[in-house]
Protein backbone atom coordinates (compact mmCIF):
# COMPACT_ATOMS: atom_id res chain seq x y z
CA UNK A 1 0.00 0.00 0.00
CA UNK A 2 2.50 2.33 0.83
CA UNK A 3 5.04 2.09 -2.39
CA UNK A 4 1.91 1.97 -4.70
CA UNK A 5 1.70 5.61 -2.68
CA UNK A 6 4.81 6.67 -3.32
CA UNK A 7 4.87 5.78 -6.99
CA UNK A 8 1.30 8.15 -7.15
CA UNK A 9 3.38 10.76 -5.37
CA UNK A 10 6.07 10.51 -8.17
CA UNK A 11 3.49 10.99 -10.98
CA UNK A 12 0.93 13.08 -9.59
CA UNK A 13 0.66 17.29 -9.56
CA UNK A 14 1.62 19.16 -6.60
CA UNK A 15 -1.43 19.21 -4.45
CA UNK A 16 -1.99 15.54 -4.42
CA UNK A 17 2.07 14.93 -4.40
CA UNK A 18 1.94 16.54 -0.92
CA UNK A 19 -1.17 14.92 0.51
CA UNK A 20 0.79 11.43 -0.30
CA UNK A 21 3.79 12.51 0.97
CA UNK A 22 1.88 13.35 4.40
CA UNK A 23 0.04 10.29 4.13
CA UNK A 24 2.79 8.01 3.85
CA UNK A 25 4.76 9.61 6.13
CA UNK A 26 2.09 9.04 8.50
CA UNK A 27 2.10 5.19 7.94
CA UNK A 28 5.43 5.01 8.36
CA UNK A 29 5.19 7.01 12.26
CA UNK A 30 2.78 4.15 13.35
CA UNK A 31 4.96 1.25 12.19
CA UNK A 32 7.80 2.87 14.57
CA UNK A 33 5.88 2.68 17.45
CA UNK A 34 6.75 -1.09 18.26
CA UNK A 35 10.36 -0.64 18.29
CA UNK A 36 10.15 1.78 20.93
CA UNK A 37 11.90 1.09 24.44
CA UNK A 38 11.71 2.16 27.50
CA UNK A 39 13.82 5.27 28.58
CA UNK A 40 15.35 7.87 30.91
CA UNK A 41 12.65 8.68 33.68
CA UNK A 42 13.61 12.26 33.75
CA UNK A 43 11.03 14.55 32.40
CA UNK A 44 12.35 17.54 30.12
CA UNK A 45 10.76 20.61 29.55
CA UNK A 46 9.09 21.33 26.26
CA UNK A 47 8.48 25.30 25.09
CA UNK A 48 5.09 24.16 23.00
CA UNK A 49 4.02 27.44 22.08
CA UNK A 50 8.00 28.79 21.05
CA UNK A 51 9.07 25.73 19.05
CA UNK A 52 5.24 25.44 17.31
CA UNK A 53 6.54 28.98 16.28
CA UNK A 54 8.87 27.98 13.64
CA UNK A 55 8.16 30.43 10.64
CA UNK A 56 6.21 29.57 7.92
CA UNK A 57 8.68 31.74 5.90
CA UNK A 58 12.17 29.94 6.19
CA UNK A 59 14.33 32.57 3.28
CA UNK A 60 12.73 31.64 0.24
CA UNK A 61 10.73 28.74 0.94
CA UNK A 62 6.84 29.17 2.43
CA UNK A 63 5.20 26.71 4.29
CA UNK A 64 1.50 25.40 4.65
CA UNK A 65 0.64 22.56 6.83
CA UNK A 66 0.05 19.67 6.32
CA UNK A 67 -3.00 17.50 6.25
CA UNK A 68 -2.31 14.78 8.51
CA UNK A 69 -1.12 16.71 11.39
CA UNK A 70 -3.62 15.90 13.59
CA UNK A 71 -2.57 11.81 12.71
CA UNK A 72 0.92 12.36 13.62
CA UNK A 73 -0.04 14.44 16.57
CA UNK A 74 -1.41 11.15 18.40
CA UNK A 75 0.41 8.24 16.86
CA UNK A 76 3.62 10.19 17.99
CA UNK A 77 3.30 10.70 21.77
CA UNK A 78 4.59 14.24 20.90
CA UNK A 79 4.43 17.20 22.50
CA UNK A 80 5.03 19.25 19.54
CA UNK A 81 4.31 17.37 16.12
CA UNK A 82 4.58 20.30 13.28
CA UNK A 83 4.33 18.46 9.89
CA UNK A 84 4.13 21.06 6.82
CA UNK A 85 4.86 21.53 3.07
CA UNK A 86 7.94 24.02 2.17
CA UNK A 87 7.36 25.68 -1.21
CA UNK A 88 10.53 27.11 -3.11
CA UNK A 89 10.49 29.76 -6.35
CA UNK A 90 11.06 26.65 -8.66
CA UNK A 91 8.01 25.03 -7.57
CA UNK A 92 10.50 22.16 -6.09
CA UNK A 93 8.48 21.13 -2.38
CA UNK A 94 10.08 19.77 0.89
CA UNK A 95 7.65 18.22 3.64
CA UNK A 96 9.20 19.00 7.03
CA UNK A 97 8.28 16.99 10.32
CA UNK A 98 9.48 18.19 13.98
CA UNK A 99 8.01 16.90 16.65
CA UNK A 100 9.60 17.12 20.09
CA UNK A 101 9.33 14.80 23.28
CA UNK A 102 9.42 15.40 26.57
CA UNK A 103 11.02 11.89 27.69
CA UNK A 104 14.03 10.05 26.71
CA UNK A 105 14.23 6.56 25.49
CA UNK A 106 17.55 4.46 24.86
CA UNK A 107 16.97 4.48 21.06
CA UNK A 108 15.67 7.31 19.16
CA UNK A 109 12.23 8.19 18.83
CA UNK A 110 10.96 6.93 14.98
CA UNK A 111 14.63 6.38 13.55
CA UNK A 112 14.08 6.97 10.16
CA UNK A 113 15.86 3.55 8.95
CA UNK A 114 13.63 2.22 11.51
CA UNK A 115 10.12 3.61 9.63
CA UNK A 116 10.74 3.59 6.25
CA UNK A 117 13.03 -0.10 6.38
CA UNK A 118 9.45 -0.85 8.23
CA UNK A 119 7.60 0.36 5.23
CA UNK A 120 9.34 -1.64 2.84
CA UNK A 121 11.95 0.92 1.79
CA UNK A 122 15.99 0.24 1.67
CA UNK A 123 18.57 2.43 2.13
CA UNK A 124 20.49 2.74 -1.39
CA UNK A 125 23.11 5.84 -0.50
CA UNK A 126 23.73 7.71 2.77
CA UNK A 127 25.98 10.92 3.76
CA UNK A 128 26.97 12.84 6.68
CA UNK A 129 26.80 16.08 6.53
CA UNK A 130 27.31 19.29 8.12
CA UNK A 131 24.53 21.54 9.18
CA UNK A 132 25.03 25.16 7.95
CA UNK A 133 25.41 27.83 10.06
CA UNK A 134 25.80 25.51 13.39
CA UNK A 135 29.45 25.99 13.69
CA UNK A 136 32.58 25.41 12.14
CA UNK A 137 35.20 22.14 12.35
CA UNK A 138 34.43 20.14 15.29
CA UNK A 139 32.00 22.70 16.65
CA UNK A 140 29.48 21.73 13.75
CA UNK A 141 26.50 19.51 13.69
CA UNK A 142 25.58 17.03 11.66
CA UNK A 143 22.49 15.53 10.06
CA UNK A 144 22.13 12.42 7.60
CA UNK A 145 21.09 12.50 4.13
CA UNK A 146 19.26 8.91 3.42
CA UNK A 147 18.66 7.55 -0.13
CA UNK A 148 16.01 5.61 0.14
CA UNK A 149 14.55 3.08 -2.95
CA UNK A 150 11.69 0.96 -3.66
CA UNK A 151 11.24 -1.30 -7.03
CA UNK A 152 9.86 1.60 -8.79
CA UNK A 153 10.65 4.83 -6.78
CA UNK A 154 13.70 6.83 -5.23
CA UNK A 155 13.33 9.91 -2.48
CA UNK A 156 15.67 11.57 -0.08
CA UNK A 157 15.11 11.75 3.70
CA UNK A 158 17.57 14.39 5.93
CA UNK A 159 17.44 14.14 9.42
CA UNK A 160 18.97 14.83 12.30
CA UNK A 161 17.89 14.60 16.65
CA UNK A 162 18.55 18.09 18.73
CA UNK A 163 19.22 18.18 21.99
CA UNK A 164 20.23 21.99 22.58
CA UNK A 165 22.61 22.85 20.36
CA UNK A 166 23.69 19.39 19.95
CA UNK A 167 22.30 17.06 17.34
CA UNK A 168 22.95 13.29 16.70
CA UNK A 169 21.59 11.01 14.00
CA UNK A 170 22.92 7.48 15.67
CA UNK A 171 19.87 5.77 17.17
CA UNK A 172 21.48 5.15 20.57
CA UNK A 173 22.79 8.33 19.88
CA UNK A 174 19.94 10.58 22.12
CA UNK A 175 21.28 9.01 25.13
CA UNK A 176 24.77 10.81 24.67
CA UNK A 177 23.15 13.78 24.24
CA UNK A 178 21.43 13.55 26.84
CA UNK A 179 24.18 13.01 29.14
CA UNK A 180 25.57 16.06 27.78
CA UNK A 181 22.75 18.34 29.43
CA UNK A 182 21.57 16.22 31.96
CA UNK A 183 22.32 18.81 35.06
CA UNK A 184 20.77 21.29 33.41
CA UNK A 185 17.24 23.25 34.60
CA UNK A 186 15.38 23.00 33.02
CA UNK A 187 16.04 19.67 30.88
CA UNK A 188 15.78 20.56 27.03
CA UNK A 189 13.40 18.29 25.05
CA UNK A 190 14.72 16.03 22.52
CA UNK A 191 13.76 17.21 19.33
CA UNK A 192 13.53 15.64 15.83
CA UNK A 193 13.56 17.33 12.77
CA UNK A 194 12.94 15.27 9.72
CA UNK A 195 12.64 16.41 5.83
CA UNK A 196 11.57 13.85 2.60
CA UNK A 197 11.74 15.17 -0.89
CA UNK A 198 12.06 13.44 -4.03
CA UNK A 199 14.14 15.54 -6.34
CA UNK A 200 14.54 16.27 -8.89
CA UNK A 201 18.06 14.44 -8.06
CA UNK A 202 20.28 13.82 -5.46
CA UNK A 203 22.06 17.50 -5.59
CA UNK A 204 18.54 19.47 -5.76
CA UNK A 205 16.63 17.44 -3.08
CA UNK A 206 20.07 17.94 -0.89
CA UNK A 207 20.59 21.36 -1.83
CA UNK A 208 16.93 22.23 -0.95
CA UNK A 209 16.89 19.84 2.62
CA UNK A 210 19.95 22.18 3.52
CA UNK A 211 18.85 25.39 3.13
CA UNK A 212 15.79 24.46 5.38
CA UNK A 213 17.91 22.70 8.18
CA UNK A 214 19.92 25.97 8.24
CA UNK A 215 16.88 27.95 9.24
CA UNK A 216 15.28 24.99 11.60
CA UNK A 217 18.46 24.14 13.43
CA UNK A 218 18.59 27.89 14.61
CA UNK A 219 15.42 28.07 15.55
CA UNK A 220 15.35 25.10 18.11
CA UNK A 221 19.12 26.12 19.15
CA UNK A 222 17.78 29.24 20.48
CA UNK A 223 14.29 28.12 21.88
CA UNK A 224 15.98 25.61 23.38
CA UNK A 225 18.97 27.23 24.44
CA UNK A 226 20.10 27.17 28.31
CA UNK A 227 19.07 30.70 28.87
CA UNK A 228 16.17 31.20 26.70
CA UNK A 229 14.69 27.44 28.05
CA UNK A 230 14.98 29.27 31.97
CA UNK A 231 12.85 32.69 30.96
CA UNK A 232 10.32 30.35 28.79
CA UNK A 233 9.79 27.85 32.04
CA UNK A 234 9.57 31.11 35.00
CA UNK A 235 7.04 32.85 32.65
CA UNK A 236 5.39 29.43 31.79
CA UNK A 237 4.80 29.40 35.83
Amino acid sequence: MLERLIARLARADITIRIYFAAAILSGITVLAKVSERPGIDQPAFVPVESLAALPMQLGSWRGEPSEVADVLNITLDAKVALDRVYLGSNGQFVYVHLAAFDHFRQIAHHHPRVCYGGAGWQVVGSQMLEIPGSGSGERSQICELLTFANRTDQIYVLYWYQVGTDTSVRPDGVRTLWWRVRGQRPLPPQVKVLMQASGPDEEAARSAMLELAEEIYAHVRHVCGPENLKKIAVNAG
